[in-house]
């Protein structure tokens, strides 16, 4: 008998698929999608090429939480970016390590601005 060894990915996938999902998080897994596809050299690059790209797609799924909750956190700091624009991009390149079998998210720690005190 074939004894298949727990792919912690696979298992994020698989409650990422249970998850019920918003409205926003649609729209914000839209944003990041669309940042890695126009720039197909980014640091997702052997990653996507290792895997393919419906691979990347249900990877690309589980950072919409983090991306969400990133921008959130930088808003309450005082940060007046974009969503799309600015923080997307940011997020991709920035708080998440692509350089594993998987995408990890990051963070980084951030003092709050001048505009928030």
């Amino acid at each position: 008998m074939l004894h298949r060894v727990p792919d912690p990915w696979r298992q994020a996938d698989d409650a990422a698929r249970a998850k019920t999902y918003t409205h926003d998080n649609m729209w914000d897994v839209m944003c990041l999608w669309e940042e890695i596809v126009d720039d197909m050299d980014g640091p997702w690059k052997d990653m996507w090429e290792a895997n393919g790209t419906m691979e990347l797609r249900s990877m690309v799924i589980t950072l919409v939480e983090p991306c969400a909750i990133g921008f959130a956190m930088r808003q309450k700091l005082g940060h007046e970016e974009s969503f799309d624009w600015e923080w997307v991009p940011t997020f991709l390149r920035e708080w998440v390590d692509w350089s594993g079998a998987y995408p990890i998210v990051i963070g980084k720690h951030e003092e709050k601005s001048d505009a928030a005190v």
